[in-house]
């Protein structure tokens, strides 16, 4: 479809950008966490989901990768705090938190946010 208009004249004079290149922190560190997730899930031992295996006694495989104590700042990629679950089990831990954290699946109240 053709544009109706010329696009305004100031546009021109602002340089292009690579859209190949990441614009800032950010987009480096989730293209980071995308990476050590896919290799985290792949692993032999987070093929079966552990939520349901305990909750419904059924072999679910594993599809994402649930944080025990949060995603912000160095909690994104701390792996010492990650659980790979399956879409049912990530959504069950959230929907039932306190039977989440007796079993550790999820952080005590207090240590959310926190890697210590």
């Amino acid at each position: 479809m053709k544009r109706k208009t010329k696009p305004a004249l100031w546009l021109s004079a602002l340089p292009r950008r690579n859209p190949n290149r990441p614009r800032n922190g950010k987009s480096q560190a989730r293209e980071s966490y995308r990476t050590r997730r896919d290799r985290f899930l792949a692993k032999l031992r987070n093929k079966l989901c552990p939520v349901a295996l305990a909750v419904w006694k059924r072999k679910v495989p594993v599809a994402e990768v649930h944080h025990t104590r949060g995603r912000i700042g160095t909690l994104l990629n701390d792996e010492r705090y990650w659980l790979a679950v399956s879409r049912i089990g990530h959504r069950w831990i959230h929907e039932h938190p306190q039977a989440a954290r007796e079993r550790g699946w999820l952080a005590e109240r207090g240590s959310w946010g926190t890697a210590e």
